[in-house]
């Protein structure tokens, strides 16, 4: 693990293919994983976050200087009962080799400065039920965060 020339950056058509590897990690290590994975849905998606303003959706890596080691993927919607603007993460992924360190902390604060910039009032996070919930609920904890909401699933 190369931690000094660790760096942030939104994503870019460069860094395509490197982030569907990332997405299909995350996918196998989710709920999902029971579920098709679509390359081209990925592909379509980051590539309307690319072309996109970033003001309504972002990608942020984790790089190493050689290749993406992680991501966050959000996006921004209203509340449903008023005008308050929310960043939701729809996917927190970091290679296991570099959860822990500084930088992936890094990319959180990242994804809370991109939802400041775009001017939401509230940053909703989550983690997934086999990923260290606890240490996860610590590391949210410990920066701000409140637990508000669980959420279940039922295959149907």
């Amino acid at each position: 693990m190369k931690q000094q020339t660790m760096f942030l950056k939104i994503l870019e058509q460069s860094d395509l293919e490197r982030f569907i590897v990332l997405c299909k990690k995350f996918f196998d290590n989710s709920p999902y994983e029971d579920k098709s994975f679509s390359y081209e849905k990925v592909k379509d998606l980051a590539q309307q976050i690319i072309d996109s303003d970033k003001s309504e959706s972002i990608v942020i890596l984790l790089h190493d200087g050689e290749q993406a080691q992680g991501f966050i993927v959000g996006l921004t919607s209203e509340t449903p009962f008023g005008t308050d603007k929310v960043a939701v993460e729809l996917a927190w992924w970091v290679e296991p080799e570099y959860r822990g360190t500084r930088k992936s902390l890094e990319l959180m604060k990242a994804y809370e400065a991109w939802a400041r910039k775009v001017g939401c009032q509230i940053v909703q996070m989550g983690y997934i039920e086999n990923s260290s919930p606890e240490k996860l609920a610590e590391i949210y904890n410990r920066n701000g965060y409140t637990l508000q909401e669980k959420g279940f699933w039922k295959v149907i």
